[in-house]
């Protein structure tokens, strides 16, 4: 029982960093939009830059 309660824990764990790594990535995303000229967006995705960071 106590090494469920440890697989939940780390399963737990992982899945909430996950979600807010995810949702950071996405304001970060907006951010880079808001002061980002649209040019600049569309050369940065022609050199595949943008999932790279």
């Amino acid at each position: 029982m106590k090494l469920f309660t440890r697989v939940f824990q780390i399963v737990h764990l992982s899945v909430s960093l996950s979600i807010i790594e995810e949702n950071y990535l996405t304001l970060r995303l907006e951010d880079y939009g808001n002061w980002c000229t649209q040019k600049d967006i569309i050369h940065m995705e022609k050199r595949g830059n943008m999932k790279n960071g």
